[in-house]
């Protein structure tokens, strides 16, 4: 697979996206956009050792910049759990501004 930023990046490279997963990881981006509420860009995907598969997504939630980190056996398990990661990661931001302090 690839390391870098953007969906579709790394055409050319050894192990390089297929026009399949560059459009899968490009409506991942727009599903984690619904999910944050905000801006959010795959920053990495890379196979692992054994096929499993690690995806890092930079985002921005309740103001505040960080990443969103998920791997799984193959690229449509990690990114169901990175989305998983999203909405817990939006949930922690809500959470926060309520409680937190003022």
């Amino acid at each position: 697979m690839r390391s870098g930023s953007g969906p579709g990046q790394g055409a050319g490279e050894e192990g390089a996206l297929s026009e399949t997963e560059a459009a899968f990881l490009a409506t991942l981006e727009a599903d984690l956009a619904r999910v944050l509420g905000a801006g959010v860009s795959i920053a990495v995907v890379e196979r692992l050792a054994g096929g499993s598969v690690r995806i890092v997504a930079a985002c921005l939630v309740e103001g505040r910049i960080g990443e969103i980190e998920a791997q799984g056996p193959d690229l449509r398990a990690a990114a169901q759990a990175l989305v998983r990661a999203a909405a817990e990661r939006r949930l922690d931001g809500a959470f926060w501004r309520i409680v937190g302090p003022a």
